[in-house]
């Protein structure tokens, strides 16, 4: 039987590898809210009151933007009890990337199957969209677009995982569970893969370029004179996130890494950089669990 399971694994593995590498791993559809707040937050003429309607439609989303309104990192002395008050404390740029990310969580990020492997992956995606914000600060380049690269960096990851757990479904695994050997494999497969399934999705979702192009190559900076801005500050945020949600604190993020190059970014600034690790941590850990 033990035979049988692994032969079957790896007839899963191969066919998805196949699809990878064909480019025919179906992209989910953005939701329509999301596609909302990003026009709105787009917008300069969107009011409060026009952002504050569209949240208060999902009751979901309201909580969560009341409780990151009253944690620590944002909130006063005053308890907020509205979502009008909400807004005011965070603004409407703060409140889009909570309401698209919240959407993206929930609509995405949200396989039962591989729930510790997804949380992990949330957690990180979150974690490296508010470290590119910093990064794009002190570089002086746009904070809200280099927060949608950086949080978007692993679309591709549950993507392909989901499109996983179907196929064992579709061959008449459907219940099966999991092991962790399995995930293990299939996590490599996902690494591999990734950035390439990420950025056609982005491309699928009418996202600007910069947007693609950093989800694709931010790993790799071979061509990075080639590339924008984005793909270098979100290549910085992912080591500093690694960095900052690894308990050892050992730092991935060296002093002759091409991006700093590329960004002009010198040690003295990657160390204020740094400082943002405490709440940025705070901050992901009231959005995971909001």
């Amino acid at each position: 039987m033990p035979t049988d399971v692994t032969e079957a694994t790896a007839s899963w593995r191969d066919a998805l590898e196949e699809k990878l590498s064909s480019g025919e791993i179906a992209v989910p559809v953005l939701p329509r809210s999301a596609s909302q707040v990003m026009t709105m937050v787009a917008n300069p003429d969107t009011t409060a009151c026009e952002l504050s309607e569209l949240v208060h439609g999902d009751p979901a989303l309201a909580a969560i933007v009341l409780k990151i309104a009253n944690s620590a990192v944002y909130g006063g002395r005053t308890r907020i009890v509205s979502l009008q008050q909400a807004i005011a404390r965070l603004g409407i740029g703060l409140l889009g990337e909570i309401a698209y990310s919240s959407i993206l969580h929930r609509s995405v990020f949200n396989i039962p199957e591989f729930e510790a492997e997804i949380h992990r992956i949330w957690k990180h995606a979150l974690a490296t969209g508010l470290f590119s914000k910093h990064v794009a600060r002190s570089v002086r380049h746009n904070v809200e677009n280099a927060f949608l690269c950086g949080l978007l960096h692993s679309i591709g990851k549950p993507v392909i995982l989901r499109e996983y757990r179907k196929m064992v479904d579709r061959a008449g695994g459907s219940g099966k569970r999991i092991s962790s050997e399995e995930t293990d494999s299939i996590l490599r497969l996902v690494e591999s893969h990734h950035s390439a399934v990420g950025s056609r999705i982005a491309r699928q979702w009418g996202l600007p370029e910069s947007v693609c192009s950093s989800i694709a190559g931010h790993e790799m900076l071979d061509d990075a004179a080639d590339q924008p801005p984005e793909t270098a500050i979100v290549h910085v945020a992912v080591l500093l996130a690694h960095e900052a949600l690894d308990p050892s604190g050992q730092s991935l993020l060296l002093g002759d890494d091409r991006a700093l190059m590329v960004l002009n970014l010198y040690p003295e600034d990657v160390e204020e950089i740094r400082t943002e690790a405490e709440e940025v941590i705070e901050t992901v850990e009231v959005m995971c669990h909001g």
